[in-house]
């Protein structure tokens, strides 16, 4: 979970705080749906585990990856950021 925190925070040049914000600006919010959305995918770490670590409950997390997915299936834009950032995870995990 942390390296892909690092990660979202690098990519998006955002601090990790700013991820556990109460912020509802799309500025905030996009990057931390794509953070739960990235740690689902690529964690075994439970939805209330990742919920903690962005200061949120089990439910917000389901619902940021949900969005994330039908998002990823309408928007290239969002294809494109999240095979590149997945490619980055793979090379971190190796």
């Amino acid at each position: 979970i942390s390296s892909i925190k690092k990660l979202i925070c690098k990519y998006f040049k955002i601090e990790p705080v700013m991820l556990r914000s109460k912020s509802r600006k799309k500025i905030h919010s996009y990057p931390r749906n794509i953070y739960a959305y990235l740690c689902r995918r690529h964690t075994d770490a439970t939805l209330e585990d990742i919920g903690k670590s962005i200061d949120r409950n089990h439910s917000t997390v389901l619902y940021a990856s949900e969005v994330i997915e039908r998002k990823k299936k309408v928007d290239n834009k969002i294809r494109n950021e999240l095979s590149f950032l997945n490619k980055k995870i793979k090379e971190i995990s190796e």
